[in-house]
C-alpha cells in the first residue's frame, strides 16, 4: 500500500522515544521544550521553543502586528496569541513559529557538575 508522506513521517515519528505529539498533549504554559517539525523542503528541524495559552501574556505589540496578538476589548490590551514561539536566547523577544510543530519532549536536565 501506498503511503503519503505525511503518514510515513507520522510512523517514523513515533517510533522515536520521547516525543509527544501535539495532538495527544501541549506542554504546560511557557515552558521551554524541544520542539519539532518538517520545514518546506521535507527536513526535520528540532528547534527550542514555549506554548502559550490564549489571553497568558500581555504583548506590548499593537494590531499592525497581527496575527501574532490579540485585542481583548474588555480589558483594553493586547495578548499574544495561542501558539508555538521560539525561544530565543540572544534577545528577550520571542518569535512567531510559522512552521506547523507536530512533536515537543522536555528538555533534558542539565548536567552534573
Amino acid at each position: 500500500m501506498i503511503e503519503t508522506i505525511d503518514e510515513a513521517i507520522h510512523k517514523i515519528e513515533a517510533l522515536w522515544d520521547g516525543w509527544i505529539p501535539v495532538t495527544e498533549r501541549l506542554p504546560e504554559h511557557w515552558i521551554e521544550v524541544l520542539a519539532f517539525y518538517t520545514n518546506e523542503y521535507w527536513k526535520w528541524r528540532r528547534l527550542k521553543a514555549q506554548y502559550l495559552y490564549k489571553w497568558k501574556e500581555e504583548s506590548d505589540w499593537d494590531s499592525s502586528w497581527e496575527p501574532y496578538d490579540e485585542y481583548i476589548e474588555e480589558e483594553d490590551k493586547y495578548t499574544y496569541i495561542e501558539w508555538w514561539y521560539e525561544c530565543n536566547e540572544i534577545e528577550d523577544w520571542q518569535y512567531y513559529i510559522s512552521e506547523k510543530i507536530t512533536h515537543w519532549m522536555p528538555l533534558p536536565n542539565s548536567p552534573k557538575q
